[in-house]
């Protein structure tokens, strides 16, 4: 009967909730600002500036490159702040989100406000300070958006998740309008920067294709959370094979996206191959997920491939720098000629060097 009760002693003592391990404040901040999502905004707005730079043949300059960095990431840090203030009571219910600064108590309301304030008119006024007033603008409607607009749908439209790649998409937009050949002069003129217009277009799709893929995988992760908790998602509310289709069609448009540019003319063949080439594995797996949407390895693979997106960015800003370009196609050339060479079809390419002087001479005479 004592063993019995010790025993129970011990069942009860056992069941008592550890006190919660303390974590740094280093790693409260991080969380609030969502560090390494964010991370991937800094990046896109550096390519969006970088892109833009080599479309205008203009030197890039490391203030203003530097500046839309910082002023980015000061205004995606403000976002994640305002997200979670409104957030709060959400992220208590759900188990990712409970240990969150705000719901857990490590920071609190008022001084998240504060926060949010000081970031915000950082944020603005380096953006300002370095780049246009139309990177500022867009950084701030982005922020806004994002605090004002995308989070309180979360509960009340199914379609919230497009507004949210919408905002998503903006940065590189930002990175893009910090370039103006004209000077820092009049917002619209800053508007203005483009027979090349089409070129922010593309990057604006690419990012919003790319978050409409990724947050289907997000979806899928966290139906139970965001049903807990009151969310209007695709997942919840149509079923797991109406999300994943929607993501499939949207990985259909990235793997289509990176032939626009080349059959515009803005680039070469180099980024419709190599984006095919980083694209096509996320297809196929989306495909083996429609299939089966239990296929947790295929969900898996398609969340972290995807982390790796901005290369098909850089890739772009590469593939329009004419110097840099130049100097890969010669390479390329040199390589297919050795290949042709071994293969005994070298004389292709001395048939077509002929055609090409006698162009160049027939140009001359006629001037």
């Amino acid at each position: 009967m004592k063993a019995d009760m010790v025993s129970n002693e011990e069942t009860v003592l056992a069941s008592v909730e550890k006190p919660a391990k303390k974590i740094s404040p280093m790693k409260t901040y991080m969380d609030l600002f969502k560090v390494r999502l964010n991370a991937a905004v800094v990046i896109t707005s550096g390519c969006g500036y970088l892109v833009a730079a080599a479309a205008y043949g203009l030197p890039v300059d490391a203030l203003t490159l530097t500046g839309v960095c910082t002023g980015t990431t000061l205004l995606s840090f403000a976002a994640s702040v305002g997200n979670q203030i409104w957030e709060k009571d959400l992220d208590a219910q759900m188990a990712r989100t409970k240990n969150r600064p705000l719901p857990s108590g490590a920071v609190s309301v008022p001084k998240a406000k504060g926060i949010l304030t000081a970031l915000t008119a950082t944020g603005t006024a380096t953006l300002l300070a370095t780049t246009t007033p139309a990177t500022a603008l867009i950084g701030l409607s982005t922020t806004a958006l994002y605090c004002l607009i995308y989070t309180p749908l979360k509960q009340r439209m199914v379609w919230n998740t497009e507004i949210g790649a919408v905002v998503g998409a903006l940065p590189p937009l930002m990175g893009w309008y910090a370039l103006n050949p004209a000077g820092h002069e009049m917002m619209l003129a800053s508007f203005s920067i483009a027979p090349h217009f089409g070129i922010p277009a593309l990057l604006f799709a690419q990012l919003f294709a790319w978050q409409m893929q990724h947050f289907t995988i997000v979806q899928l992760r966290n139906k139970l959370d965001y049903a807990r908790a009151g969310y209007k998602m695709m997942v919840v509310e149509r079923g797991e094979k109406s999300c994943i289709g929607k993501g499939l069609a949207y990985t259909v448009g990235l793997v289509a996206l990176p032939f626009i540019p080349c059959a515009l003319g803005y680039t070469t063949w180099m980024l419709p191959v190599f984006g095919f080439a980083y694209n096509a594995p996320s297809l196929i797996w989306m495909m083996e997920l429609y299939k089966d949407p239990k296929n947790r390895k295929a969900a898996k693979a398609v969340f972290h491939w995807g982390f790796f997106h901005f290369i098909i960015l850089a890739l772009f800003y590469y593939d329009m720098n004419s110097d840099e370009q130049l100097m890969f196609v010669k390479k390329m050339r040199e390589i297919g000629e050795l290949c042709c060479a071994y293969l005994g079809f070298e004389s292709m390419f001395k048939e077509e060097a002929a055609k090409a002087a006698v162009t160049e001479d027939q140009g001359k005479a006629s001037a």
